[in-house]
């Protein structure tokens, strides 16, 4: 479960970098988009998904 868990981490990290690279390109403005909030969103459900692996226990 903890190796799931991790990957889905990985992944929500992966999108943090997308939006933000969209937002540090000018998408943002283009398309009208808040980029930036949904990169700031992904970091902090990464930071939750991280307490969350920490807490379980290691095989």
């Amino acid at each position: 479960m903890r190796r799931v868990k991790f990957y889905r981490l990985f992944q929500v990290l992966q999108w943090h970098v997308v939006a933000l690279q969209k937002h540090l390109n000018g998408q943002s403005e283009k398309l009208l988009i808040d980029f930036k909030k949904y990169s700031d969103n992904y970091l902090a459900f990464a930071a939750y998904l991280a307490t969350k692996i920490k807490a379980l226990p290691i095989k």
